[in-house]
């Protein structure tokens, strides 16, 4: 089973993904071992990157939530049901037991696609989503 991506990758496995031409950025572990997500996405702003899309399954994107580094949901709802008692949710992590203390996000646009939705909310605790005229998603007014 995959623990997910591990801030101390073997000496073996950096040589032999540098020797593909893969560049390797070793960076510092949380508390679980993992990357730090923090020092990941202050790297990647570093370079430019400012927006990154993430696909990724419940426990990555627990622990971006957790961390308060989601800015914006782009979440499709369908009318179908899938599951069961051991099934994972979209979100893992530690999460809130309180509605009070959950991560809150605006609702900025929703699309039909055929049968499915997008959702598309932003967080509301940032001051470029606040604005009180009509924006889009990306804060452009």
């Amino acid at each position: 089973m995959c623990e997910g991506p591990s801030a101390a990758p073997s000496p073996d496995w950096v040589a032999e993904a540098e020797s593909r031409g893969r560049q390797v950025e070793l960076l510092p572990a949380d508390a679980a071992g993992r990357v730090d997500l923090h020092a990941l996405l202050a790297l990647l702003a570093g370079r430019g990157l400012n927006h990154l899309l993430v696909e990724g399954g419940s426990a990555l994107l627990g622990a971006l939530n957790d961390g308060g580094l989601i800015d914006e949901l782009q979440t499709f709802i369908a009318p179908k049901i899938v599951g069961g008692a051991a099934a994972l949710g979209p979100v893992s992590g530690v999460g809130t037991a309180l509605m009070a203390h959950a991560n809150r996000f605006t609702l900025r646009r929703l699309e039909r696609y055929d049968q499915d939705v997008l959702l598309v909310a932003a967080t509301a605790d940032a001051p470029w989503w606040n604005a009180t005229e009509e924006c889009d998603v990306h804060g452009h007014c």
